[in-house]
């Protein structure tokens, strides 16, 4: 099992290495330099958004294959790396889990071109795994109000009159999003 967080939950332990192998397949850029830390940055890390998803996959009425449900899995830790990518070059971060980041090693370009292709991956994904355009559009929703997230962060940062309400807001279009995304994706909601 590659992350022990997991041991506990075999089953899921094995659906996320399903799932982190299949990004590793789907990853397929000639730059072997951001190749390879891309999949160093989806291998190692503790898969809290793709095992969201699957355990909410157990709930609905719908049942869905692991082989069904492993491309949905992916694409949700796809659209997590690349928002960590473009989180690094706009926070000017230079490392990520101890490692150097992709605009530390590679420059800031190449980090954001990583970090758009991986977008790029994610919907394309979802567009070839979903099954109805409601799905994807409410992928795209959820997509937008991330990004929105991420320019309303401006109005606190090194904002010393911020409000833990206007924190609350801002966190809520990021990672509270992905999540909520999950949970409901996973909710067998297409």
């Amino acid at each position: 099992m590659a992350n022990s967080i997991w041991k506990s939950y075999p089953k899921l332990g094995k659906k996320l290495d399903l799932t982190t192998d299949f990004i590793h397949q789907e990853v397929k850029i000639q730059n072997l330099d951001i190749s390879k830390m891309i999949v160093d940055l989806t291998s190692g890390g503790k898969m809290l958004r793709p095992a969201f998803f699957l355990l909410f996959s157990d709930f609905g009425t719908t049942k869905k294959t692991t082989q069904e449900l492993i491309p949905l899995a992916a694409s949700i830790e796809i659209l997590h790396v690349a928002t960590l990518i473009h989180d690094d070059v706009i926070d000017d971060s230079p490392l990520r889990r101890s490692r150097p980041t992709v605009h530390t090693k590679y420059g800031r370009r190449n980090a954001i071109y990583a970090g758009d292709y991986l977008f790029t991956l994610y919907f394309e994904l979802i567009s070839r795994n979903l099954q109805h355009n409601t799905d994807i559009l409410l992928n795209a929703l959820s997509m937008k109000k991330i990004l929105v997230g991420e320019l309303d962060q401006m109005l606190i940062n090194f904002n010393v009159d911020a409000t833990t309400d206007m924190y609350f807001k801002e966190i809520s279009g990021k990672n509270c999003r992905i999540i909520q995304s999950q949970c409901q994706d996973g909710c067998n909601r297409w």
